[in-house]
């Protein structure tokens, strides 16, 4: 039985999510523990007054279930989402279809809407679904992983899947890996639109990297834009990628399917240590202004793609949590430990320490490091002394050490 909302007599989930007393300028605490089960939400905040759903201080929330997000200016912080309702992610049935009715772990509808470092994982369909009716929404920092399921033509789910039509949709400083099917898939048609998508200085590694059927063709890409309609004003900009080699076709694809044209494309400073190709030949090569008569960019500079080269580490500081980062390690050098400085990161002084959650095994293999009198730290790149979380009901991905690794950092 729900309470009355206050410290003494908290609500239920499913009562605060939809009662109607939360409004504009309101923070909903949620105290620590797993709340189990589907859940619908129906707040409205307003533009410039966001009702902010988070932990407790000092707690950990995890949501088991999916979530179906109906209301409208509303941020998510720091929750986890997934769900272990499930026996197996394997079907004989083909298609895109979950046959088992699924969602996705947030399913927003939420114009307005952010989702702010959350961690999203294990769903057994996409991580975020995000509708073209969520309309100026926004996720960042999110670490979104294990998401999808497999069937005998290939792998189904992905990361995050987009639509989007007015105003913009935003993504930056995200970390997407391992899910069966697509990192990043924005994708289209002429009744479901994909325009308008700033998507900057993520991170997307390994996805398919769960895809177990032998002798089959890898069909996934870390980041896939287009569909079967038209697109229009995409600005991909200062992202990273990694595929383990010989892995699979895991490549960045841009204009899948014939019918459709991507238009005012901004790639600016992107690190895609892949190919390029669409969903008729995965072997395109470096686009020069179009792509099979498909992409024409408005903006296309900076960009490296091919096989990881030398020794690159990314440091992405969190916008909305001091001391927190995210880092990007290419060690090509197969180095044991690498040296990151992170004198970007505001709030962390000599002395302090971090904690460096490794994004494979996020809540289990953490070091507890020490920031040097220059500000730096000092990562183990070793394979043998990281670990691989085991999905559920599921094979654990091989592992990117010492070649690469993702991490994210926050003050102790």
């Amino acid at each position: 039985m729900s309470g009355s909302g206050t410290f003494a007599s908290p609500w239920d989930l499913a009562t605060a999510l939809n009662n109607g007393m939360v409004g504009a300028n309101d923070t909903l605490l949620l105290r620590g523990g797993t709340y189990t089960g589907n859940v619908a939400t129906n707040i409205k905040g307003k533009a410039n007054n966001l009702v902010t759903i988070k932990p407790y201080p000092g707690e950990h929330v995890i949501i088991s279930g999916e979530i179906m997000d109906n209301s409208s200016y509303v941020i998510w912080e720091d929750i986890e989402i997934t769900d272990t309702s499930y026996a197996t992610r394997d079907t004989p049935n083909p298609g895109s279809v979950n046959p088992w009715g699924y969602s996705s772990g947030i399913e927003s509808h939420a114009p307005g809407s952010k989702y702010i470092n959350c961690v999203i994982h294990d769903i057994p369909d996409n991580g975020i679904g995000w509708m073209e009716e969520a309309i100026g929404s926004f996720c960042y920092g999110c670490l979104i992983y294990y998401n999808g399921w497999q069937a005998p033509d290939r792998g189904h789910g992905h990361g995050l899947y987009v639509q989007n039509k007015t105003d913009y949709k935003t993504i930056s400083n995200c970390v997407i890996h391992n899910n069966f099917e697509t990192g990043f898939k924005f994708y289209g048609s002429a009744e479901a639109h994909l325009n308008n998508l700033l998507v900057y200085n993520n991170t997307s590694y390994c996805n398919n990297g769960l895809y177990l059927l032998p002798g089959t063709i890898n069909h996934s890409w870390n980041f896939m834009i287009g569909g079967y309609g038209d697109v229009h004003s995409v600005d991909i900009r200062n992202n990273t990628t990694f595929h383990i080699p010989g892995a699979g076709k895991q490549k960045i694809c841009l204009g899948i399917n014939t019918g459709g044209h991507l238009y005012e494309v901004k790639m600016v400073d992107n690190y895609f240590v892949e190919g390029w190709g669409n969903e008729h030949n995965e072997d395109e090569g470096m686009p020069n202004g179009d792509l099979r008569g498909m992409v024409t960019f408005s903006e296309f500079s900076g960009n490296y793609v091919g096989p990881a080269v030398g020794d690159v580490v990314y440091v992405r500081p969190n916008d909305y949590k001091v001391g927190r980062a995210n880092i990007t390690i290419y060690n090509q050098a197969l180095a044991n430990t690498v040296d990151v400085d992170l004198s970007s990161v505001t709030g962390l002084s000599i002395g302090d320490h971090v904690y460096c959650h490794n994004t494979m095994d996020y809540f289990v293999d953490i070091q507890n490091l020490t920031l040097s009198a220059s500000k730096k730290i000092t990562v183990d790149m070793q394979a043998a002394h990281r670990t691989i979380a085991v999905p559920n009901t599921w094979t654990a991905p091989a592992t990117t050490y010492p070649q690469f690794g993702a991490f994210i950092i926050e003050k102790v």
